[in-house]
């Protein structure tokens, strides 16, 4: 922000400007303050609210105006404000969780996550503690807070999905998400476009909303099924996404059919290529 000449105002003394470094910073669930001073910061962490204009729900990601009334939870060692007590009313955050995914009222479906379907913002799962892991680490930035849809793709969203105590049931679980990720790969000449995480049963690919948007104006078969999912298959949907949602019509197009008619013959090519003997043999090598 510095080399691009952008100056802050200090939320606590406008007449000043903040200090963009970690020693100024302060975090209240997802949100970022900066201060000009030492004085600065100690005001406001002795009466936050009496600064906060806006704040992030924890759980529906949603912005509120935050009152001396409304409820908050400390976690981990950050404070939490939620914008009423139907959110608050979520159970405690797991400790190897993302603090946004969280438990609610209910018991929890079948598989790694369940859905809250009283959301208004979308569904909230409590999405696998793997995925909010690695992405963090290998990405530099949570996934929570930039994640605009997380839906489960493959066998489930097809409807070909077998029940585990079939002879050929799969175990495997494929998810697909966008994610808007942080300003500094939009303004800056870093790019984040995807991210992929194979680990034992999870199949995740995260692509950024910039680059998803370019995937469904060509009908890409990879991607153009997660518009159409049931209400049940997506993990997590914020408001955002049911925008893109909402106009899903808008993505379909004779390109389809020459993109899905490609997939299929690749499909097709890779069967028919496909070795007995060879196969058999490569499976003695590995045993």
């Amino acid at each position: 922000m510095k080399t691009l000449g952008i100056n802050v105002p200090c939320l606590v003394n406008s007449r000043r400007t903040a200090v963009v470094d970690s020693s100024m910073r302060l975090v209240i669930g997802h949100d970022l303050f900066y201060f000009a001073g030492p004085r600065e910061r100690e005001r406001f962490v002795k009466d936050p609210l009496r600064y906060c204009r806006r704040l992030t729900d924890p759980v529906t990601l949603r912005r509120f105006e935050p009152r001396r009334t409304s409820p908050k939870l400390e976690y981990h060692g950050r404070m939490y404000y939620f914008a009423g007590d139907s959110t608050l009313g979520c159970s405690e955050p797991r400790p190897t969780a993302s603090p946004c995914a969280r438990e609610c009222d209910g018991e929890p479906r079948p598989g790694p996550y369940h859905q809250d379907e009283g959301l208004d913002a979308g569904a909230w799962m409590s999405i696998d503690p793997r995925i909010t892991s690695a992405f963090e680490t290998d990405n530099g930035f949570p996934l929570a807070p930039h994640l605009i849809v997380l839906a489960l793709m493959g066998s489930h969203g097809h409807g070909t999905c077998l029940p585990p105590e079939e002879p050929d049931a799969v175990d495997d679980l494929d998810f697909m998400g966008f994610v808007v990720p942080p300003l500094a790969f939009h303004i800056g000449l870093p790019r984040w476009e995807h991210w992929r995480l194979q680990a034992d049963e999870l199949d995740v690919v995260m692509y950024s909303l910039d680059k998803a948007v370019h995937l469904l104006l060509e009908s890409n078969p990879n991607i153009v099924g997660l518009l159409w999912l049931r209400d049940s298959e997506y993990a997590h949907r914020h408001e955002t996404f049911e925008l893109l949602r909402g106009r899903r019509d808008i993505f379909s197009s004779q390109a389809a059919a020459d993109s899905f008619t490609g997939y299929a013959l690749d499909q097709l090519r890779r069967m028919e290529a496909f070795d007995l003997e060879r196969m058999a043999e490569y499976e003695a090598l590995t045993e």
